[in-house]
């Protein structure tokens, strides 16, 4: 399961995770990955089932993080919200969740929220594109056109970047020894 998840191949990846809780019921903190698969398949209703099941072994930032994300999936803001929180209390260096509480707050209209979230996101990665982005249509929706066009660009130049890196490491995963 795990190798499959990490060559992204996530339906082959739950097949073996789901075949493995069957016969190791007690280790379903190991399957945490499942929660993952599903999502990334798009099964939020799925994912966070598990996550939930899993969050009951034991509480863990990722195990979290992907539960307030298949909440905000399913449109359930409220819970989103109080999961990413929670991982930003328990690990406040994760800036990933800052990064989608940024987004949260902007999509229900919290400007102030967002770019706290946004700014903090940023300084935890200051070659993330994605914070410069949301930093970007904050500011932007703020009236500082000024900010936001040196944020924008600043993205274009980091999503470039990182586009070319998921390249690589798409190329890397499939031929390790090129």
């Amino acid at each position: 399961g795990v190798v499959y998840f990490r060559l992204r191949r996530y339906s082959d990846a739950a097949f073996a995770f789901e075949r493995f809780l069957i016969v190791a019921p007690q280790r379903l903190a190991d399957t945490r990955a499942l929660g993952h698969c599903h999502y990334s398949l798009g099964r939020y209703t799925e994912a966070a089932s598990h996550y939930e099941r899993v969050l009951a072994a034991g509480e863990t930032p990722g195990v979290l993080f992907g539960l307030g994300l298949a909440r905000l999936r399913l449109g359930e803001e409220d819970a989103a919200l109080r999961h990413l929180e929670r991982v930003i209390e328990l690990n406040p260096s994760h800036q990933e969740a800052h990064t989608w509480l940024a987004q949260l707050h902007f999509d229900v209209g919290r400007i102030e929220a967002a770019r706290v979230a946004a700014e903090a996101s940023k300084i935890l990665d200051p070659f993330a594109p994605r914070p410069w982005f949301l930093l970007a249509r904050v500011l932007l929706e703020l009236g500082e056109d000024e900010g936001a066009g040196n944020a924008h660009a600043r993205f274009k130049s980091l999503e470039r970047t990182a586009q070319e890196v998921r390249t690589l490491e798409g190329r890397l995963l499939y031929k390790p020894n090129q």
